[in-house]
């Protein structure tokens, strides 16, 4: 009888890779496939551990350490890289060209701000939204 759950539950786990590989081939974006990638690496962690329990030894736990910890760095480290994608848009706030004076751009509340040189360049929408105001 223990042996025909362990046998259903690795069709679930079959299951679940095959669904997880169909997302990380299809995407769209790159967050779809993260996600897919964290779904995988979670069900062959669960599936290393029943294999533990149905085998009954604990040889394999440093394997789930391990897999845990990539999962996690990987996790961490795509998400690094989209909000370093994001960032060159959020970037075009007012800034100053290198002949000396204030170039124009979109500010964080959307309002079109142009400076002249040395003048401040800060707008109603940026003061005191705790960014310092003066940039």
């Amino acid at each position: 009888m223990l042996h025909v759950a362990f046998l259903v539950i690795g069709g679930i786990f079959f299951a679940a890779v095959a669904l997880a590989v169909l997302r990380i081939v299809r995407g769209p974006s790159i967050l779809d496939r993260m996600i897919a990638t964290d779904m995988l690496v979670a069900t062959l962690i669960c599936a290393l551990a029943a294999e533990m329990v149905e085998n009954e030894h604990t040889r394999t736990l440093p394997v789930l350490l391990v897999l845990a910890m990539t999962a996690f760095l990987a996790t961490v480290g795509v998400a690094r890289y989209v909000t370093q994608q994001d960032r060159p848009a959020a970037a075009e706030s007012v800034g100053t060209t290198s002949g000396g004076t204030t170039a124009t751009g979109t500010s964080a509340a959307g309002t079109t701000t142009a400076g002249a040189a040395g003048a401040d360049a800060t707008t109603a929408g940026d003061a005191g939204a705790g960014e310092g105001g003066a940039r």
